[in-house]
Parts: C-alpha cells; structure tokens; sequence
C-alpha cells in the first residue's frame, strides 16, 4: 500500500499478484461492494466486481433476510424479483411484476385489497394536474389493438378520487412513463368528481403498464376504461355568440372525418358533412349552453370537444350586467340583479366579456356593470375589454367596475385606465382588513358620507386581497373625488369620476357590491342617478310624492314643508314636489296638497298620485332619481 514497485515486477501494491490475500487488497463483502473503491486492484469496482455478485447491494434479492440485496430500495417481498417466491403472496394486480391484464372498453377493478407499492412514481409528465400520493395502487396490462391515439381513464359516477400512470413496456426495473394525470375535466361525463385522464399514442402489439392509485388513502371500484380513438381527435374549437340573434356560431380545426356530430347540452341536433369546419346554432334564448362536437369515421367517433356559450340577447335595455365574477362567498351578480330589479331597471345579463358580447355599443345602452369578483375566482380583462370598456366611455356610457384585484396585482395596462378614476402608480395589493368602510362626498353629484360605518361581507374570508388606492382624474376633465375609504386604515377602496361632457361616469371599487352591508337598493339607486342619468327612461314619477314612497299623504307635505322652511332633506325628484306643476317648488305646492288631501280640491296634475308617468310640462325641474314607479 506504499505506491512503489518494490520487486520491480512492473506491478505496484494490489495490482501485484504477490499481495493477493493482504487485508489492503480485499473486494467481497457489504462495505468493500459499496465503497466506490477498486479495493483488490482488479480494475472492476463495487458491483462490477465479480467478488462481489453475492453481496449487498449488488444481489440477487433474498426473499425473507430483511436486507435490500440488490441496492433498488426494494426489501424481501416488496421487491419485483420476489413476486413468484414462495416466501411471497403476491395478489394479481397489487404489483407490478403481477399485473391483471385488460382490454379495449370498460374493465371493472377492485381495489379495496391493494397495498402501497415501493415503486416511486415519476410525474414530471402531469406535474400540475393534482396528482397525489398514487396510495393502494394496482398495476394492469395492456396490449395495444391498433395505431392510434387512445383514452385511457377511470371516469365512473361510482369510482372514487384517482391518480393515473401509463408505462412503455413491462420491465418493473426499467418503468419508463409516457403519460399521467391526477384530476380531470376533460370528459363530459357522468364522472366522479376527480377522476383520472390521458390522451396517449400506443403502438399495435406492444403490451403497456397502466398504474392506477388513489390520492389519498380512500381506494374502492371502479372502472378503468381504454377506448382507441379511430378517428382524428377534435381540436380547435371555439363558440361566438351573436348577442342581437341568439345564434351561436362553433367553429373547429378541419380533419378527414365522413360526418361531424353537434351535441347541445348532451342532445344530438344535428351531423354537417366530415370538410365542414363551422356551425351556426340559429335563434336561441338567452341563457348557458355546452356544445359537443365529435367527428365520426366509419362508424367510430374520434375524440371530441366541448365548450360553453352564452346567450344574452339584446332586447334595448338601458343596462348590461358582465357577470364575469367567479364562484366565492359572495354572489354579487345576484344582488346586483336584485337592487336594479327594486329600483325598477331592466337590464340583461351576460357572462361574456364586454369585447366578446358585441352590443356594448348600441345607442340604448346607458351604463354597463362590470363584476368581475374576488381573487382567486376572478375575471382578468383583456386588452380588448379594457378597449370595448373606453369605447363605451367615450361614447357617453356609464361604467361600474368592482374587482378586488385588477389595479394592485398584475395589472393589465388598457385605454380604460384612461377613465376609472384611479391613481395607478399609488395602488397596493392590500390585505385582508376591509371589513367597514366609511363614504365620502365625492363634491361631484355622488355623495355616500351618510353610510359611513357600513360593514363589509368579505367574498373570501382570509384571503380577500382589497385593493387600496387614491384618486386621479384621467383623460376626461378633472373631477374626480373619494368615494370610498376603510373605517379603520383610511386607505382608498373606490373612485366616482365625473367626467366632462360628451363622456359617461365611472365608479371604480375594489370590493364586491353584494358585500355591502347596508341597503343595496339605495347604493343602486345612488349609483343609478350618479352614473346613468338618473331614471330609467319611461319610469316616471308620481306627483305630490315628495318623500319618494310611493303614495301621496300628509307625509309628503310634511317632508315638502320641512325641505322649504326648516333644512330638511328637498329630494331627488323636483317634479314629484311641484304638486301644482306651475314649475316652482314653494308654499303653494304644499297648499295645493293639503287641499287636495283634505278640503275637496283638485288632485295633482299628470302625472297623477297612483299613475306613473313623466311630466308633460316643459320647466326648469326634472327628476333625478324616483324608484317608486316600476
């Protein structure tokens, strides 16, 4: 072990047969077989050393001596070597080296007696398909019947969560992944709710492993189902919908199919030649609807494709509700919907995106909605809603927009930022802190100071991420003021511009609407008036309804009374208090009330109390809001 030749054989330490047997030069048990180290010079190291074919870790495996012989992290019987060893009770199916062939179709499996397997399993493939800890897993065979794309999944109402693996080959010591998936929603189903997935080319002949576990420790029955696609799989496709029609236009990429298959919501409607590549759905209502297209050859239906579309047909309402907003605790869409209903506004409803729907920019339309929710069930707008959105500015529409993400996190530079009143270089991410918030006067027609102390209902409790900003007028006059604030840090949560002629306004907030804690009808209602104009077109009022009520009593000249010689509240109707529809609101209005109340005189001028309707006189008053007519 000196380094030197000493017999000058030529030979030097272990390499000289003269040292055969020196402790120095030994190679033939567990520490000199895993030691990186030629120990007896013959140029084979640790495992490649014959001396040590009988030694951990370079085997073979023995069954039953609690030791990993072979070095693969398999012990005794958990190793493939031992699957047909006497020492070892192997059930079909519970490992690799015993798999439980199947077939094309539907092949049931049972589970329920299956153990973890040793063997690792590699998801590179499906990293981000939730794919879990693949616990009680079995393993299966299958020779593949032709060339072609297959399906291979374990969608069953009756099966339970599932994780999926599929091998090139048989060899337990050599598994090479070639697809793999966790969680699903490719299929339309019926399925349990995570079932497992893949697409995967297979060569005729060749024999596969496919490994399926469970995500957790739930296992159970199940089918595991293996369908060739003999047909070309269905790509590209894509659904528009004509927002003045109805119609539904579903376009997809060509390929050589006989026919092509349309299924609306599960329901066949029609088969187009196999060279189409669109179809228009004519004439529908409004409303959600999944599309199904499959192309069929020589009987057998490729793979296909589903998608959603909505219909909201324009019928001339005055408002448009983008009920983009995803799923969280907070439904602001419907109470949204609820307050415009009690104000006495139609609208439609649609859960496109204003670039997509395509009628944001008929001449009847006075304010759009834009509710697009709560991090992380949010809607992110596109370069081409933010232009659909300033267009509609522009053109003298109204605009809402409340996200509780949009300004602070990634946001998305559009021309709408021109006109929501915000000062983007100050927002903040923010936190999960608002829960109260206090108004502001903004001194441009929008006033909310009287709420002040008004509780917030989080959307997502924990997680809510509020927006926090200040104010800046953009591209379209200089007045825009606070609206909103947190009760407690002060920090900004919303904005009301009130732009310059020809213009429409902008409310901007960073919480959900359906959150707020105090009258949602009345915020609509301010909302309304500051945003779209007051009234909706037709509404009307009632004369001598000067309190806003809806009836005409010794209330109303009391409230008239008050707003004339006592610095009460005047309203937002004028015309309601001209009892006498002279043009004027003074003492005489209320004399002419109480008269009419009380001593026989002439009731009201048109529009009379109980009949709604809008003032046939030409004066200086008008009607800002009035919500008590439908």
């Amino acid at each position: 072990d000196d380094g030197i030749d000493n017999d000058l054989d030529g030979l030097i330490d272990c390499l000289d047969p003269d040292c055969n047997g020196a402790p120095n030069c030994f190679e033939g048990d567990s520490v000199t077989c895993s030691d990186g180290i030629d120990n007896d010079g013959d140029g084979a190291i640790d495992c490649f050393d014959p001396d040590c074919f009988t030694f951990p870790p370079c085997g073979p495996e023995i069954c039953d001596d609690g030791i990993d012989n072979d070095g693969d992290g398999a012990l005794d019987c958990q190793d493939a070597d031992c699957c047909f060893d006497p020492n070892c009770v192997v059930n079909a199916g519970d490992e690799c080296c015993l798999p439980i062939e199947v077939f094309d179709g539907a092949n049931l499996m049972d589970q329920t007696t299956f153990t973890t397997s040793s063997v690792p399993s590699d998801i590179t493939l499906c990293a981000a398909t939730l794919f879990g800890q693949n616990n009680l897993d079995g393993w299966y065979s299958y020779t593949a019947t032709v060339d072609a794309s297959y399906w291979i999944h374990t969608c069953d109402p009756a099966g339970w969560d599932t994780d999926l693996l599929v091998y090139d080959g048989t060899d337990c010591d050599n598994l090479i992944p070639i697809a793999c998936n966790g969680d699903s929603g490719a299929l339309p189903g019926p399925c349990q709710i995570f079932y497992s997935y893949v697409e995967v080319t297979l060569t005729a002949g060749t024999t596969y492993l496919i490994r399926v576990g469970s995500f957790g420790t739930i296992t159970g029955t199940g089918t595991l189902n293996i369908v060739p696609l003999l047909c070309p799989p269905m790509a590209g496709l894509a659904a528009a919908s004509d927002c003045t029609t109805g119609d539904v236009t579903l376009s997809w990429a060509a390929n050589a199919y006989d026919q092509i298959e349309i299924l609306r919501d599960t329901v066949l409607i029609d088969t187009v030649a196999g060279s189409d590549t669109s179809y228009i759905d004519p004439g529908l209502a409004s409303g959600n609807y999944v599309y199904q297209v499959q192309g069929v050859c020589g009987g057998n239906v490729g793979g296909s494709q589903t998608i959603s579309a909505n219909v909201a047909s324009y019928g001339g309402e005055a408002h448009v509700i983008f009920a983009v907003e995803g799923i969280d605790q907070t439904d602001s869409v419907a109470a949204l919907q609820a307050a415009l209903d009690a104000n006495g506004i139609g609208y439609v409803t649609t859960t496109l995106g204003p670039a997509a729907w395509g009628c944001l920019g008929s001449d009847s339309i006075q304010c759009a909605w834009m509710m697009t929710g709560t991090w992380p069930n949010d809607y992110r707008i596109n370069d081409a809603d933010g232009t659909a959105l300033a267009t509609a500015v522009e053109n003298g529409k109204g605009v809402y927009f409340e996200a509780g993400d949009h300004w602070g996190f990634v946001h998305l530079v559009t021309a709408y930022d021109n006109y929501d009143g915000v000062d983007q270089s100050s927002v903040t991410d923010g936190n999960d802190t608002f829960l109260s918030m206090n108004g502001f006067d903004t001194g441009f027609g929008l006033d909310t100071s009287d709420l002040s102390g008004t509780a917030y209902n989080q959307a997502a409790a924990g997680n809510d991420y509020t927006d926090q900003f200040n104010v800046l007028a953009g591209a379209a006059g200089p007045n825009a003021g606070l609206l909103w604030s947190d009760a407690v840090a002060g920090y900004g949560t919303g904005a009301f511009y009130a732009t310059d002629d020809p213009f429409g306004n902008t409310i901007s907030q960073s919480w959900e609407f359906g959150g707020f804690g105090g009258d949602q009808v009345d915020l609509a209602a301010r909302y309304i008036a500051a945003m779209c104009g007051g009234a909706p077109p037709g509404t009307g009022f009632q004369r001598g309804d000067a309190n806003g009520d809806g009836s005409f009593n010794i209330a109303d000249l009391i409230f008239l009374l008050a707003a004339l010689f006592s610095g009460g509240p005047g309203g937002d109707c004028g015309d309601a208090n001209d009892v006498n529809d002279d043009g004027n609101i003074n003492i005489a209005d209320a004399i002419n009330g109480l008269a009419a109340l009380f001593s026989g005189g002439p009731t009201p001028p048109d529009p009379s109390p109980g009949a709604c309707g809008t003032d046939p006189t030409d004066d200086a008053l008008d009607c800002a809001s009035y919500i008590a007519c439908p």
